[in-house]
């Protein structure tokens, strides 16, 4: 742990306002900004991006859907992973406010006409 925000300390300095929080660090490293929120206004920014790609030998087209923290680098590592695979993003990535509660997040695929796709039983909800 390297502060806490009720804390002074020399080696890091943190500013907070309503939307968001400000490092100033002696050290360059990786850190983790941990916390959780104080009121159900606060929202987490996500990233949500959708993938496809064919397999191999058969009409099979796979959809893999990403909730990412909405930073360059999460994307990028996901970009990478996909790139390995031979996935395509379908559409430009969506940033999406997520609420601390008792919902999960619940994705759903929609208007694919059946003359053209046939979606695997159970799984039009994850």
């Amino acid at each position: 742990e390297v502060m806490s925000v009720e804390e002074e300390s020399t080696s890091c300095y943190c500013l907070m306002d309503s939307s968001s929080c400000h490092l100033l660090l002696d050290q360059p490293g990786s850190y983790a900004l941990v916390g959780e929120p104080l009121t159900q206004a606060a929202v987490k920014r996500l990233k949500l991006a959708v993938f496809g790609s064919v397999e191999a030998g058969a009409l099979n087209y796979s959809l893999r859907v990403y909730c990412v923290d909405d930073t360059p680098h999460a994307f990028q590592g996901v970009v990478a992973a996909e790139t390995s695979r031979g996935g395509q993003l379908l559409e430009e990535p969506k940033t999406l406010p997520f609420r601390a509660n008792t919902f999960s997040l619940q994705v759903s695929i929609q208007d694919v006409p059946q003359f053209l796709w046939s979606i695997k039983p159970f799984t039009t909800c994850q």
